[in-house]
């Protein structure tokens, strides 16, 4: 089945063709409607008979690689690959795991640089790759692809975003094995999470559970808000008090900030707690205490 990318609702799977895993995918179509992954022409993908059922529901399609996708691709890897100042042991001959790298995902102008990385090109014209080499050249083909087609990409496989921050910044090694700043690496967990505990993100937030946040400004210059901490400290004498910047509350159930502020006259309050209730109770003792100060 060939299908034109809806970025509303779709997501690019990379770098396998193959999923590793059926509940990762049921967990990512509660997600999206549709995954997409690239296939080359004439391959039949393994699937298992779960995959093979969304695959009839429309729920995972193939992309068509285009000529741009390939010279994109290529020009990317190109480049990283003549920047480069040395190959990292972990991606050289020494790497002991292969990969198969289908040749139609590769520009003519690169099968020879593929080659002479390949330890062997079998008889359908697969290039079986050192893992870090295929891995980090299909990172640059799912980015190609997913920019081009505005989806965003996800993996669930643990040792792309280990190899990603080489492949993503040069050449560079930080000191994270994850980015974990990368959007795709926090949803990658989030679906780990999912397919590992089957359950939706509803339920899994439900389970988490959440607090509720309140913001209120009350008339009040900086001598009278400091009245007023004063007459909170007395208040909430068994909070932890925190008073760096104005007066922090802390209780068991979560917490309240007074501060007076720099521009106006006026007392900011914040306050965070597990209920809208608790939140409330917070906030009228307060503002009871303000209407003492101010009389």
């Amino acid at each position: 089945m060939r299908d034109e990318a809806n970025p509303q609702s779709g997501v690019l799977y990379y770098p396998t063709i193959e999923f590793l895993d059926e509940a990762w995918l049921k967990s990512t179509l509660c997600i999206w409607d549709c995954v997409y992954r690239i296939v080359p022409d004439g391959y039949s993908p393994n699937d298992s008979d779960g995959v093979k059922e969304a695959i009839d529901a429309g729920a995972v399609r193939n992309i068509r690689l285009s000529a741009e996708d390939l010279r994109d691709t290529a020009n990317s890897f190109t480049t990283f690959c003549d920047e480069l100042a040395f190959l990292p042991a972990g991606l050289e001959e020494s790497d002991n795991v292969e990969v198969r790298l289908h040749p139609e995902k590769v520009e003519a102008r690169l099968i020879s640089l593929m080659e002479s990385l390949s330890r062997t090109v079998d008889g359908h014209g697969w290039l079986h790759l050192p893992a870090g080499i295929a891995t980090g050249y299909m990172l640059f083909l799912a980015e190609t692809v997913a920019r081009r087609r505005a989806l965003p990409k996800m993996t669930d496989n643990a040792d792309v975003f280990a190899i990603m921050p080489f492949f993503t910044t040069n050449g560079g090694v930080g000191e994270l094995v994850y980015d974990r700043d990368a959007e795709e690496v926090a949803m990658a967990l989030v679906l780990g999470l999912m397919a590992e505990a089957d359950k939706s993100v509803g339920a899994l937030a439900d389970q988490i559970g959440g607090y509720y946040m309140d913001k209120v400004k009350l008339k009040a210059d900086k001598e009278q808000t400091e009245l007023i901490i004063a007459g909170a400290k007395e208040a909430f004498a068994e909070a932890r008090i925190d008073t760096t910047d104005g007066a922090r509350f802390d209780f068991d159930d979560g917490w309240l900030h007074i501060r007076p502020s720099n521009t106006e006259p006026v007392m900011r309050v914040i306050v965070e707690t597990k209920t809208k209730e608790s939140a409330q109770k917070y906030i009228d003792t307060v503002t009871k205490i303000l209407k003492e100060v101010l009389g």
